[in-house]
């Protein structure tokens, strides 16, 4: 695909507002919507999902009978790369499916659902293990150690 180039004004918002994560998200730290999307307010215009708006800067109007799927699965994620061009019903059967974004199967025994969700939510137990250790790696690896000794 040929990226365009999006208005300047806008664009240098958005990067300015927006924190890139290890896996290359590109994490909108500005206005979310009700349903987690990152909002953004072009000018003169009313707020408009984020993701969708970068992507019609760069790409242009997103076809009829497609949707914008996050393939990194963070709904504040605008990364050009980790968003396609899906179908409904293939965007249903992703989020709906038998198996996470990495391929182990949600079994009963396999299956987080989160509480703030209402069962709506659910999660490989493995790569949420996987996650959980991962996040606890960088905290320790960001914290500064004191050494203490019986003068201090």
């Amino acid at each position: 695909m040929t990226i365009g180039r999006p208005p300047t004004d806008i664009w240098k918002r958005i990067k300015r507002q927006s924190e890139r994560t290890s896996n290359g998200c590109l994490v909108w730290q500005g206005s979310i919507n009700s349903s987690g999307y990152g909002q953004i307010a072009p000018p003169n215009s009313k707020s408009k999902i984020l993701h969708r708006v970068v992507w019609q800067m760069l790409f242009g109007p997103i076809p009829k009978g497609y949707q914008l799927h996050h393939t990194c699965e963070n709904k504040r994620c605008w990364n050009p790369d980790h968003l396609e061009l899906i179908s409904p019903s293939r965007h249903k059967l992703l989020h709906n499916g038998d198996y996470c974004p990495n391929g182990h199967e949600f079994t009963k025994e396999n299956t987080y659902l989160h509480p703030d969700g209402a069962g709506k939510y659910r999660e490989c137990r493995l790569c949420r293990t996987a996650k959980r250790r991962a996040y606890r790696q960088r905290i320790r690896s960001t914290k500064v150690s004191h050494n203490v000794t019986p003068q201090n």
